[in-house]
Parts: structure tokens; C-alpha cells; sequence
């Protein structure tokens, strides 16, 4: 993972990473609502719970992790992320994901997850934008994009109709100036409700992949 000289190829193998990646978070998620379902169990309707039950019992569950192929990787919870001075910094993200060959060489070269609830009403969806899209693509960021990369989660607490949704959530994202969002939020062929969202942020392109789950039935 330290890389090959051919750019190209770098680009079309951390694109593969990205991507299985993706699936894996989505995976958990499922697993996890499936899981809890299947026991008639419920979780408090708290972003910061329903993140640390996932982290705790499904993406650093080691068979799981095992199963997966996907030993190579470690999510971290709630870290403070861009120093600045006197001890300060700029934001604490919910997930960073660190690759034991790439971070620990460039200890830069990580992945973030930034988790929401999201009912379909719009005081969450406004959150969804304000205080976590714009977390990445808005200047100067709180969040890094080593890779140009990183993850938007969406807990669905309520049963909605997602796909409608997304298309309040795009126009929340056009009407912040602050946003430039290039090409809307696309929905990707084949992969259960996960998009992707082009942003330009000081000359360059940063993607978020938008992945939505729905807990719906196992919030109390």
C-alpha cells in the first residue's frame, strides 16, 4: 500500500479501497439492524449510542473483521481532528479509519466518517448539511480529505422514503452558498442506499459518499 509509480494506478486502487470500504460500513449497518431486530432489541434514539454500538460490536468486531477481509483496518471513535494551537483544535469527527500500511507511515492518511440522524424532517436534514457536509467541503475545513475521500452516514431513525429525501437535503446543500456542490448527490447503481456528492473546495474536487441506513425499527 505504499504505493506504485504508475499515478494511475494509485488512483484506480485507493479508489477500489474507497469502495470496499463503503460496503463494509454499509454491511455493519445492516448486520446491525438485523441483529438487534432478530433479538427484539431497541436503541435510544442517540446519534452518539447508535455509532458506539456499531463501532463496539460490528466494525472492529474482529471475526467480523476476519470475514471481511478487512483486518487491515481500525475505526477509531470521536477523535479531535486539525490542530491549531494552544492545545485547540478544529473539530472532533465521529469515525477515523486508519489502514495499518498507509496511516502508519503517513500518519495523515486516513479516512473520516461523520454520523447523523435523519427523521426526514427538516431540522435534521439542515444538521445533516450545516454540521456535517460542510464539515468537509467548506473553507477552511474542520475535517481533512487526505484521499479527497471520505464518508457522510445517515441513520434513518424514521421510516421515510429516502430517495425523496436526499433531493430535500440537495436543495438544503444549494442553497448554503458556502457549498459548492457540483453534480448533486447521485445515487450508485448497485449499492443499497449509497451516493455519491462531487464538492469543489479551494480548487479542488472532494468527494463524499452519502451511505443511509435505516434503524428504523430498532429505535426506541
Amino acid at each position: 500500500m505504499a504505493g506504485f509509480r504508475n499515478s494511475s494506478l494509485n488512483i484506480v486502487v485507493k479508489q477500489g479501497i474507497f469502495d470496499i470500504i463503503s460496503d463494509y460500513i454499509s454491511y455493519c449497518c445492516s448486520e446491525m439492524e438485523k441483529d438487534l431486530r432478530n433479538k427484539g432489541r431497541m436503541i435510544k434514539n442517540d446519534e452518539n449510542k447508535i455509532r458506539d454500538y456499531l463501532l463496539e460490536h460490528f466494525l472492529n468486531d474482529n471475526d467480523l473483521r476476519q470475514q471481511m477481509h478487512m483486518e487491515m483496518f481500525l475505526f477509531i471513535p470521536e477523535v479531535p481532528e486539525n490542530y491549531v494551537d494552544l492545545e485547540k483544535y478544529k473539530g472532533r469527527v465521529d469515525i477515523k479509519i486508519i489502514h495499518q500500511l498507509e496511516t502508519f507511515v503517513e500518519n495523515k492518511a486516513v479516512y473520516f466518517i461523520e454520523c447523523k440522524r435523519i427523521d426526514g424532517r427538516s431540522k435534521l436534514n439542515k444538521e445533516y448539511v450545516k454540521n456535517g457536509v460542510s464539515r468537509f467541503v467548506v473553507s477552511p475545513p474542520l475535517y481533512n480529505s487526505y484521499y479527497n475521500k471520505n464518508f457522510m452516514l445517515g441513520f434513518l431513525v424514521e421510516k421515510i422514503d429516502n430517495d425523496s429525501n436526499i433531493k430535500e437535503i440537495e436543495k438544503i446543500q444549494d442553497d448554503t452558498k458556502e457549498i459548492q456542490n457540483v453534480n448533486g448527490i447521485i445515487k450508485i447503481e448497485n449499492k443499497n442506499k449509497q451516493y455519491n456528492c462531487d464538492y469543489l473546495m479551494e480548487n479542488k474536487y472532494i468527494q463524499l459518499r452519502h451511505i443511509f441506513i435505516d434503524f428504523s425499527n430498532i429505535i426506541d
